[in-house]
């Protein structure tokens, strides 16, 4: 069944979410602490980045939806997107309240369950090695204070 309405094609409505989900992203990037007056790159750096990158990707899509021809709409937001697009808001909400590897571990970890990933050692493991990986090449590569404690 054709579609009506403004979105002609699933690419349009992907799109359309992708440049919101980046709007939001990119100005909750800006409202990072700049932390303590020092001579590397700003803390909200890299979110800013990935968020003007999720924009751009958002356009892309959007525009290829619009040239290409009408196509059925599946189901716009269905319980995993729903549950990764919380937890990714949590995760920018706390993001200067908690420790970034905790925040980090948990943020994977939800995301996988939402996902319904249900092996116990790729629970275990990825989102230990994903906080730890990002932690370190953050600080000791980048030279990006992170959020903390002691």
């Amino acid at each position: 069944r054709p579609m009506s309405g403004i979105f002609k094609n699933p690419d349009m409505v992907s799109g359309a979410a992708l440049i919101v989900f980046g709007a939001v992203a990119t100005a909750l990037s800006l409202d990072i602490s700049r932390g303590p007056d020092i001579i590397s790159l700003p803390p909200n750096f890299m979110p800013l980045i990935c968020s003007v990158g999720i924009v751009l990707c958002g356009l892309v899509l959007l525009v290829r939806g619009f040239t290409s021809e009408r196509a059925e709409l599946p189901m716009i937001l269905d319980r995993g997107s729903a549950g990764v697009a919380v937890a990714l808001g949590f995760y920018f909400w706390f993001f200067d309240d908690l420790d970034f590897r905790l925040g980090t571990w948990a943020l994977v970890l939800v995301i996988m369950l939402v996902m319904r990933c249900r092996s116990w050692k790729q629970l275990l493991i990825v989102p230990i090695a994903t906080s730890a990986i990002i932690y370190v090449a953050f600080r000791y590569l980048f030279e990006i204070l992170l959020p903390v404690w002691g």
